[in-house]
């Protein structure tokens, strides 16, 4: 089972360590590099983008975010943490689960996603 729950400041040692990794930094490289940056970037009380930890079987295994425009399309993006768990499936069954779960807290009219082609 897929749940999520929200990124709090506990979370940015965790996060910072994903960011790092050559899988997700491909795609995912905004500087983060220092648990400052990590802090800054991804605080809570500054941002109108919603942080997510993805987890499976209660294990982390995902960052989601999602950002609601003023039109109620809300825009997600979101990695795997985990290598050996990409190709097999799960990062359309947690987006899906993400898509569900959004739209049963907020009034969403349609959810997107753009990734790179490559990813």
């Amino acid at each position: 089972m897929i749940e999520f729950r929200k990124l709090t400041a506990g979370d940015y040692p965790l996060l910072l360590k994903w960011l790092q990794r050559p899988h997700v930094k491909q795609y995912w490289n905004n500087g983060d590099d220092t648990l400052e940056k990590v802090a800054h970037h991804y605080a809570l009380d500054k941002s109108q983008v919603q942080y997510y930890i993805a987890m499976q079987d209660n294990q982390d295994i995902g960052f989601y975010q999602y950002n609601l425009s003023n039109n109620r399309n809300i825009g997600i993006d979101m990695f795997l943490a985990n290598a050996d768990q990409l190709s097999q499936g799960l990062g359309t069954i947690c987006l899906n689960a993400f898509g569900d779960f959004i739209c049963k807290i907020k009034d969403c009219h349609s959810l997107s996603v753009d990734p790179h082609p490559d990813n």
